[in-house]
C-alpha cells in the first residue's frame, strides 16, 4: 500500500510541477494564482495544500530537488578528481552541469527572468545556486585553497554564472554552449589567480 501512495504522492507533485512549469511561461509568479496551478494540474487546492504551503515554497521545492540532482551528477562525475591539483577542473565541472541544466531549461528560465516582477523567483534561485556552490566548496574544503571565506567566493561565482547565464540564454544563437564555456573558464582562471 505505501508503494501505490509514494506513486500517487510521485506523480501528484510531477503534475504540479508541470503546471507550474507551463504557466510561469505566460504568468509572473505573483500574477499566478494556486487555482490555475491546480486547475492545469486537474487537482484541487486541498491536494495542492498538502504538498506546498503556496506558489513560493512549490518553486523552492523544485529548485532544491534540481541542486540536488545537479550536486549529485557533480559528484558522480568528479569521481577521482583530486581537488588539490584540479580546483579549476572541479570547478569547470560544475559551472558545465549549470550551463547544460540551463541550456535544458531554458524556456522556463526565459520567462522567469523577462517578467519584471519575478524578483522573487530569481532571488530563490540565486540562493539556490548559491547553495550548491557552497556544497561544492564544503565538501572539498575549498578554504584551504584560496584567500577568502568560502561563501563570498561562492556568492562571487554564483553571480558571474547567473549574469553569464542570462546573457547566454537570451542570446543563444550569437554563442554556442562551447563559447560560453570557454569564456566562463578564462573568467575563472582570472578570479582563481586572486583567490589563491
Amino acid at each position: 500500500m505505501n508503494n501505490k501512495n509514494d506513486l500517487r504522492i510521485m506523480k501528484t507533485k510531477k503534475s504540479i510541477r508541470s503546471a507550474f512549469g507551463k504557466l510561469l511561461k505566460d504568468y509572473s509568479i505573483q500574477e499566478l494564482t494556486i487555482n490555475q496551478i491546480c486547475n492545469e494540474a486537474g487537482i484541487s487546492r486541498i491536494t495542492f495544500y498538502n504538498h506546498y504551503q503556496d506558489k513560493f515554497d512549490l518553486f523552492y521545492n523544485i529548485l532544491i530537488d534540481e541542486k540536488e540532482k545537479l550536486v549529485s551528477m557533480f559528484l558522480e562525475k568528479a569521481n577521482g578528481l583530486t581537488l588539490t591539483i584540479n580546483l579549476h577542473k572541479s570547478i569547470m565541472l560544475f559551472i558545465e552541469l549549470v550551463v547544460d541544466e540551463c541550456i535544458k531549461y531554458r524556456e522556463l528560465i526565459l520567462s522567469v527572468i523577462h517578467h519584471d516582477d519575478n524578483a522573487t523567483i530569481q532571488y530563490i534561485a540565486k540562493d539556490v545556486l548559491e547553495k550548491a556552490f557552497n556544497e561544492f566548496g564544503e565538501k572539498y574544503h575549498i578554504e584551504k585553497f584560496i584567500k577568502m571565506p568560502v561563501a563570498i567566493a561562492c556568492a562571487y561565482i554564483t553571480g558571474g554564472v547567473i549574469s553569464l547565464m542570462h546573457y547566454f540564454l537570451s542570446n543563444i544563437n550569437q554563442y554556442s554552449r562551447e563559447d560560453i564555456l570557454k569564456y566562463c573558464e578564462k573568467m575563472i582562471n582570472i578570479s582563481l589567480q586572486n583567490f589563491l
